[in-house]
């Protein structure tokens, strides 16, 4: 899977509409590793420290936050991902700032991983805006 991650994001643009592979991915990996759990699920926010998931988390926060940078249709279910990824990555200042660009418009992947998405966004949001 890493093969075709670095083969899709070596190739389109930064703004394109598969700019979410990367850190879906990394959401994936994050959410199997706690499901097994075990010493690795209570250690996987540590992943989000290490190459390639923190590089793939550093810059979609840098590049997605931008002002009108993600204009594709998806781009709402791609800031719903970085904010998840974010509040995983134990990073609530900068899970704040994705949530204001959301404006409390929910979907339902990733937040349905750990439940009720609304519920599980709810709890994440109000613990970013603290």
């Amino acid at each position: 899977m890493r093969d075709f991650i670095d083969t899709v994001r070596s190739r389109i643009p930064s703004a394109a509409p598969a700019v979410g592979v990367e850190l879906a991915a990394a959401v994936q990996n994050h959410h199997r590793i706690v499901r097994e759990g075990g010493i690795n699920g209570l250690l996987a926010d540590r992943q989000w420290t290490h190459p390639p998931a923190a590089n793939a988390l550093d810059q979609a926060f840098t590049e997605w936050t931008r002002p009108g940078f993600l204009s594709h249709a998806a781009a709402l279910a791609d800031l719903n991902v970085l904010a998840y990824a974010l509040s995983q990555a134990n990073r609530p200042a900068d899970a704040a700032a994705v949530f204001t660009l959301i404006e409390g418009r929910v979907t339902a992947w990733p937040w349905r991983l750990d439940g009720d998405p609304l519920r599980q966004y709810a709890h994440w949001r109000e613990r970013a805006l603290r």
